[in-house]
């Protein structure tokens, strides 16, 4: 989930959109992450132990550079473990920008603001990064090289307010 074999194969067969939830670290860095809480899908608790249900948002990224988010998907789906995917760690937002510009095919982006009242007005940082990256336009053949959504009503409206050139952003539940 979010990860970087996940978004290579994704990319390389041809999709148009790699799709991430966006999260700010404790320090401030923007990452993708589809759980409020590392239990699920990372070794959280052996690495931090007391810490494995606590919001995600509250990991530093080095602490979230540490921890293992694929070798629990090869113990959860055996036909489809590969040990590539044991020590896969999760990715930054700008890390995700550089393998949709890597590859041969260029998806677009589709970033989900996740629990934007643990990370206040951090959908600043996410429109200052994705300017500064040039993925604020549209390519050549007029596709938006990002779309926002959110189930967080106040949280698309402050994208709106920073970004009104944005292309597309839409709101799933009215919260």
């Amino acid at each position: 989930e979010e990860t970087e074999p996940a978004y290579l194969l994704a990319r390389d067969l041809g999709v148009d959109y790699l799709e991430g939830d966006v999260r700010r670290s404790k320090d401030g860095v923007l990452f993708l992450f589809h759980d409020d809480i590392p239990a699920r899908t990372t070794n959280a608790a052996e690495l931090f132990p007391g810490r494995e249900k606590d919001p995600v948002e509250s990991f530093t990224i080095e602490e979230l550079k540490q921890l293992d988010a694929g070798s629990k998907f090869n113990t959860a789906n055996p036909d489809r473990a590969r040990p590539a995917y044991a020590g896969v760690r999760i990715l930054t937002v700008e890390e995700m920008i550089a393998i949709a510009e890597g590859g041969e095919h260029k998806p677009a982006i589709y970033l989900e603001t996740k629990s934007p009242d643990r990370s206040p007005n951090y959908e600043a940082d996410l429109v200052e990064l994705l300017r500064a990256k040039g993925w604020m336009g549209s390519f050549d053949d007029g596709r938006a090289k990002v779309i926002f959504q959110s189930f967080y009503r106040d949280s698309l409206e402050r994208v709106r307010e920073l970004a009104p050139d944005a292309p597309r952003i839409y709101l799933f539940t009215d919260q």
